[in-house]
């Protein structure tokens, strides 16, 4: 038996490098470098993903129970503590995905896919409650190797262009 151990080929994300807005498309070269290996793919797909955090503080009160023991407490009127609760959320949302692979093929050389990713025209949920980072995800699946993944931060703008 003989078995082959494949290097996982390197892949590399290109775009210009510029302020996006919502309602534009993002033009994405995707290169993949074999290493002249022959690689058999099954499917590529390039997502925009947007990442959203923020924290949440909830402000409420509480009454300690009346009376402590001596009988002039169960006449008093108990103050209130306030208590706040703060909590961190991070949440992803995935804003667009194309198939840049759609027909199974196999490549020995480097090689080159062009994608058009669009910029939804809405922003993700919760976008205003703190802060928003968009990044494009290359996701390629490689039949009998390990799936390739790679990703690259991009810039969006929320705010409507000016």
């Amino acid at each position: 038996m003989v078995t082959r151990f494949f290097t996982t080929p390197r892949v590399r994300i290109t775009f210009d490098d510029r302020l996006y807005h919502l309602g534009e498309s993002i033009d994405v070269t995707v290169t993949l470098a074999a290493s002249n290996e022959i690689h058999h793919i099954r499917s590529g797909e390039v997502e925009l993903v947007a990442t959203v955090k923020y924290s949440e503080t909830i402000v409420s009160s509480e009454f300690p129970r009346a009376g402590g023991g001596t009988p002039s407490s169960y006449y008093s009127v108990p103050r209130p503590r306030t208590l706040r609760t703060t909590s961190q959320f991070e949440e992803e949302y995935t804003l667009a995905a194309v198939n840049f692979v759609t027909d199974e093929m196999s490549i020995s050389d480097d090689m080159e896919f062009t994608a058009k990713v669009p910029v939804t025209d809405d922003p993700p949920p919760n976008w205003q409650r703190g802060t928003t980072n968009h990044r494009l995800i290359v996701l390629m699946d490689l039949a009998g190797e390990k799936d390739v993944h790679a990703e690259r931060d991009v810039r969006v703008s929320i705010l409507p262009k000016a």
